[in-house]
């Protein structure tokens, strides 16, 4: 069990050699099973597997044989996960079968692990309705149900498209569940349910768990496209502060900042900063001189300020690049 996978040679003597001395204990085949499935010789894992369940019958003391099929069910799956469920692999070693072992172990002793394997199956065939199922009843195992349980029937719920409100309610008790404290494993619920939210319009809740997902792994260990993103939320719930704090910590950690610089350009017209609309505006569009955006910040800064000329000047040359939402700006300000 210690020695290294990479030494092919020396664990397949261990293996032989433990089997040789305890034939009838079926954990040997099935260690020795799993080991062929890493070395992806699939009919010799079978074989092993397959002998491992008649051992089950003559070795009450051992592992049973509800273990073995899910040990089978599993390296099926993973064997699919790899080669991809259409090609090849071995004989029937695909997702299907996969599901039918996991069953047959269920079968054998209704384990809730053994019914979350059945859902894993079924989502990898796109079955979303009976992986739903596998997983909604693996929530209602109190000694089971993890955040991983919930956050699963939520994504089985959710590509069936319907009943978003249950979606959520599932990620609910999946960000309720989690380990505290938090770690950067289970961290990535919070941005999974933080997009939910926004798709609810709910910005001011997205926020709070984009806010969560920063404390939980640091913010040296975050990006630009996450400040970028909590921004975009937080404008949406006119947390204006916020949301210019986080566009000038994406442009100040970006290797390619122009497009958050933009944003920032943006967040000062809608707050009434015109003049630093303008100046931001500007410096942009000293790197990028054809690009309508920037003359369209700068004309509507402009129009509120009170300097026509310069506004209608700008927002010409916004419709002259292609922005055709300035017409009405142009109006405004003749």
């Amino acid at each position: 069990y210690m020695l290294p996978a990479s030494d092919s040679v020396t664990n397949s003597t261990a293996y032989n050699d433990f089997i040789t001395a305890y034939p009838e204990m079926p954990e040997g085949y099935v260690n020795r099973a799993n080991y062929y499935a890493t070395q992806s010789k699939y009919k010799e894992s079978e074989s092993d597997f397959l002998q491992a369940i008649t051992k089950c019958d003559s070795d009450t003391t051992g592992m049973c044989s509800d273990a073995v099929h899910y040990q089978f069910s599993n390296a099926i799956y993973q064997a699919a996960l790899s080669h991809g469920n259409n090609s090849e692999v071995y004989a029937n070693w695909n997702f299907k079968r996969a599901e039918e072992e996991a069953a047959t172990a269920y079968q054998i002793m209704p384990h809730t692990l053994y019914l979350m394997q059945q859902g894993n199956c079924r989502y990898a065939q796109q079955n979303y309705e009976g992986a739903y199922e596998c997983y909604r009843k693996a929530c209602n195992d109190p000694k089971f149900a993890s955040s991983d349980t919930y956050f699963y029937a939520a994504k089985a719920l959710e590509q069936t498209g319907r009943d978003s409100l249950t979606v959520l309610a599932l990620l609910d008790s999946c960000i309720a569940k989690l380990p505290q404290p938090v770690n950067a494993r289970y961290a990535s619920y919070y941005l999974e349910r933080s997009q939910r939210l926004i798709n609810a319009r709910r910005y001011r809740e997205a926020v709070f768990d984009y806010n969560e997902y920063e404390k939980a792994v640091g913010p040296r260990n975050l990006n630009a496209n996450f400040y970028y993103l909590r921004e975009q939320a937080e404008m949406e719930a006119h947390m204006y502060q916020q949301a210019l704090d986080d566009i000038r910590t994406a442009i100040a950690t970006s290797s390619t900042p122009q497009l958050f610089r933009l944003e920032e350009a943006y967040i000062l017209l809608r707050v009434g900063e015109f003049q630093m609309a303008v100046d931001a505006a500007k410096n942009l569009l000293a790197e990028l001189p054809e690009n309508p955006d920037c003359y369209k910040i700068i004309g509507i800064s402009y129009g509120e300020l009170g300097h026509k000329a310069d506004a209608l000047k700008n927002l010409l040359k916004a419709q002259e690049l292609g922005d055709t939402t300035v017409a009405t700006f142009i109006e405004k300000y003749k």
